[in-house]
């Protein structure tokens, strides 16, 4: 092939995938979406780095609920033109959709690494924000009423559990102190507990279980040390 067919090819290519291209937007706005993924997939037999067919076959495989599909043509659209923006917030919103957080939260640090600073990503950022607030209160709620049902050793697995996902939240570390002394675990309670007042030396409850167990030498320790913390948080009140 010479150069002149070369170019006549490519001509023609073009103008195939620019005509496929406005009939699948048509059939996508008439949510004809099998009809328009015939049309994306015959843009792809001409060319496979077609930005905007992987990027609307991922739209429509979701709509077909065909989930692992929908993910593969938006991480192929998102390799194909990593400086979209589309790209980039289209990938994320289903992965939060699909409550994959942590694959969401790991993509939005990657966009931000490269620039990205739209006011979109930072929607997606706050999306995932209120998520996880909203699984650590539900949970919350559920861990509480099992220690009031004295359920202790299933609600220590549900605390366990949320810590893995919330390391830092001082009322799961306490919860899990709490729990440790009411199934006996004397010293692995005191650990928590004394690990929750390091992050919040505020929490009362912490100061009194952690007295309770020394005073009757569950654990040694030298309880006047909480006794005194104690007192000046409790002013503090």
């Amino acid at each position: 092939m010479n150069i002149n067919e070369t170019i006549d090819s490519n001509s023609a290519n073009k103008k195939e995938i620019k005509t496929l291209s406005e009939r699948a937007i048509i059939l996508i706005n008439k949510k004809d979406y099998d009809g328009a993924k015939k049309l994306l997939l015959l843009i792809l037999e001409v060319d496979a780095n077609n930005h905007f067919a992987n990027t609307n076959l991922g739209l429509i495989n979701f709509k077909l609920n065909d989930i692992i599909g929908g993910f593969q043509y938006l991480q192929i659209a998102l390799k194909i033109n990593p400086n979209s923006i589309e790209s980039w917030t289209n990938y994320i919103r289903h992965l939060i959709y699909y409550n994959k957080i942590q694959e969401a939260r790991e993509c939005i640090l990657k966009s931000y690494s490269l620039g990205f600073q739209q006011t979109s990503i930072h929607r997606l950022d706050a999306m995932i924000i209120k998520s996880d607030n909203n699984i650590l209160e539900t949970k919350k709620q559920l861990l509480y009423r099992l220690i009031l049902e004295n359920k202790h050793q299933k609600g220590l697995d549900i605390a366990l559990e949320l810590n893995n996902k919330f390391p830092s939240e001082p009322s799961i570390i306490f919860s899990i102190g709490l729990l440790l002394m009411k199934v006996q675990r004397y010293k692995e309670a005191f650990t928590w507990l004394d690990e929750s007042l390091k992050i919040n030396e505020s929490i009362l409850a912490s100061y009194e279980i952690i007295i309770g167990l020394i005073k009757k030498e569950f654990i040694n320790g030298d309880s006047r040390k909480y006794e005194k913390k104690y007192l000046i948080q409790r002013s503090k009140k």
